[in-house]
């Protein structure tokens, strides 16, 4: 994956998300997957459907289409990869990590003196993957039903009944995070719950970071003394949100 990211050709002016993030990613997704680099168009068209759907699940247009375009997926790699749930890892690498990734050096982009760390400490990266899935948890919500009956904090739950699980909002809970706006890579106490917990973690965790402190070791290294240059537009809905672009210049001073 590191050797991916040399390959990349940067031209300037930069968007992170257009000219590395994504195509980054989708490198990624290849070599993870064993997908043929030459049928990249039509899985990454198949793998933004189906991220699309999931910032934007009352779509019932685009679920439908979501739908159909994993089953594309299932049938690609089926024919083509051992590896299990592959549709679901490409997806996950090219589109669910760029979004993650867009979203969490933004927040570096904009606490200066959070990238400044990392631009003198590189051995932080790792603990800066932790507090930036914390920081910027890309999962808004997710939607259950109560299994049972259950009372939760003083309120009262009934079998059946639908429960929004605002994972964002705890990642920034002030009662379990000092200062939770602020990134702050020496963060102690509660953990985030970005990618789950426990027996509900994702079972692409790992993965997952992985991939995001090689990717953000490079960000640093090759974009470190970068700002940005315009203001940030997004891209989703209720399920998540990310930066449709990250345009950055030279920076004239660092934070």
């Amino acid at each position: 994956m590191q050797r991916a990211a040399g390959e990349i050709v940067v031209e300037y002016p930069l968007d992170l998300v257009a000219d590395f993030i994504e195509p980054w990613c989708a490198a990624a997704a290849e070599i993870v997957t064993g997908s043929d680099p030459s049928e990249r168009p039509a899985l990454l068209a198949a793998a933004r459907i189906v991220s699309d759907s999931a910032a934007e699940p009352k779509d019932g247009d685009l679920q439908s289409r979501a739908s159909a375009a994993n089953a594309e997926l299932e049938r690609y790699f089926a024919a083509r990869s051992s590896i299990p749930m592959a549709g679901a890892t490409f997806v996950a690498m090219a589109r669910t990590l760029a979004c993650l990734l867009a979203n969490g050096w933004l927040g570096l982009l904009r606490q200066t003196h959070a990238l400044a760390q990392l631009w003198q400490d590189a051995a932080l990266i790792p603990k800066a993957t932790e507090e930036l899935l914390r920081y910027s948890c890309l999962p808004q919500a997710v939607f259950r039903c109560a299994s049972q009956s259950v009372v939760l904090a003083g309120v009262k739950l009934g079998e059946g009944d639908r429960i929004v699980l605002r994972l964002a909002s705890a990642n920034r809970d002030p009662l379990q995070f000092s200062d939770p706006d602020r990134i702050d890579f020496t963060r102690r106490g509660a953990a985030g719950i970005s990618l789950g917990f426990g027996p509900h973690s994702c079972v692409g965790a790992s993965l997952i970071r992985m991939a995001a402190t090689v990717a953000t070791r490079v960000f640093v290294e090759r974009f470190g003394a970068f700002e940005l240059d315009r203001p940030v537009h997004w891209r989703g809905g209720d399920g998540f949100r990310s930066p449709a672009a990250l345009r950055v210049r030279a920076a004239t001073s660092r934070g």
